[in-house]
């Protein structure tokens, strides 16, 4: 039986089709493209500018609705939010 030249250039030298080859490299790729797609953890500075979403954000935390860096950046700036109103209601100076 003769192989069309379409079907040789879709196959190997051992007539192994060559997507099944492919396969991997495309999955990784495509993983790779989806991971690109995630907006970058917002900063300190942006919830010390959003201090309710800011606490929003540290409740999705603890209940394990959020992870990673956004979460630490978010707990920081409340953390730092209460200590300065504590400091503030006991009219310490800076």
């Amino acid at each position: 039986m003769q192989i069309s030249n379409q079907a040789r250039s879709l196959t190997d030298s051992t007539g192994v089709p060559m997507m099944r080859e492919m396969t991997p490299l495309v999955a990784i790729c495509s993983l790779l493209g989806l991971c690109g797609c995630s907006r970058p953890p917002r900063s300190e500075e942006y919830f010390r500018a959003h201090l309710e979403e800011a606490r929003r954000v540290v409740a999705q935390c603890r209940e394990g609705r959020i992870h990673g860096e956004e979460c630490g950046n978010a707990d920081y700036t409340v953390r730092l939010a209460e200590a300065k109103a504590m400091r503030d209601g006991l009219n310490l100076e800076q």
